[in-house]
């Protein structure tokens, strides 16, 4: 299925398009709601996002629902210095895949275009792990 990737920088306090999405993370992440509701784990996602200047990646079908989702901030990072941090990519269930590629393509080519030399983030392995990575970029190049 075809999708639109649209990047947007969202100021602190801006509204994000996550909300839309937030159903379906809760349905497929559990830890999520081990200590909260599903109104307090909402309100926690919202909050922790909402709180930054970011840059926020949505993924939407040709319907126009949102399928996918990315935020990315910058963060400086105690091992490896500035970098950009990817708070959040997750795609719906039934459109991993394709949409997945695309909008971690736009996370990296982000982090391109902004000049950072490395980007950190989490994947998540299964219920309550995790794993850290960091990603060494290209240099930014004048040339094009």
């Amino acid at each position: 299925m075809t999708c639109t990737i649209l990047t947007e920088f969202r100021r602190e306090g801006e509204r994000t398009a996550a909300v839309e999405i937030i159903p379906a993370v809760l349905q497929v992440i559990p830890e999520m709601l081990w200590q909260s509701t599903h109104v307090e784990a909402t309100e926690r996602i919202v909050s922790g996002l909402e709180c930054l200047d970011r840059y926020e990646m949505t993924a939407r079908d040709p319907s126009g629902k949102l399928i996918g989702f990315s935020s990315a901030a910058e963060d400086s990072d105690d091992h490896v210095g500035p970098v950009l941090g990817v708070q959040w990519l997750f795609v719906t269930e039934d459109q991993r895949g394709a949409a997945g590629f695309r909008l971690r393509k736009a996370v990296y080519s982000l982090a391109e275009q902004l000049g950072y030399r490395v980007l950190a983030y989490t994947h998540r392995l299964g219920e309550g792990r995790y794993e850290l990575t960091y990603k060494r970029l290209r240099p930014r190049s004048d040339n094009g």
